[in-house]
């Protein structure tokens, strides 16, 4: 169990103190922030989701295309299908796209205005 706890902790970067039998969390110490292996976390999670846009915009015009090469053959209409599909395809990724990266983008300026003021109340 005490080990459970530790490696909890360790995931969440809180330390865990044990005070008369009550544990309490607290941060610890800055000296690790700098380490490459936090460094890399942090690019990570900041530019994560912004890697995953692009993924995204392809498997839907893949997706689009083969539905459309699907209905061709079933309808003999080569290659109208195809082409429509592949365009809607590149239509709809392109659109959640652009509001993705624009919620992102906010998300991470509404993080980054955070930091800068609690940098500059202490």
């Amino acid at each position: 169990m005490r080990d459970e706890t530790r490696r909890r902790a360790r995931n969440t970067g809180v330390a865990e103190e044990r005070l008369n039998g009550v544990s309490t969390p607290h941060k610890p110490d800055d000296a690790g922030k700098n380490s490459p292996a936090s460094i890399s976390r942090n690019v990570a999670r900041d530019f994560g989701p912004f890697l995953t846009l692009g993924l995204q915009l392809a498997i839907s015009v893949v997706v689009f295309f083969f539905i459309g090469y699907w209905l061709d053959g079933k309808f003999g209409t080569s290659p109208w299908c195809t082409i429509g599909g592949a365009f809607l395809g590149a239509a709809g990724g392109m659109i959640k796209f652009i509001r993705e990266a624009l919620a992102l983008g906010k998300k991470s300026d509404a993080a980054l205005r955070k930091h800068e003021n609690e940098k500059r109340e202490h």
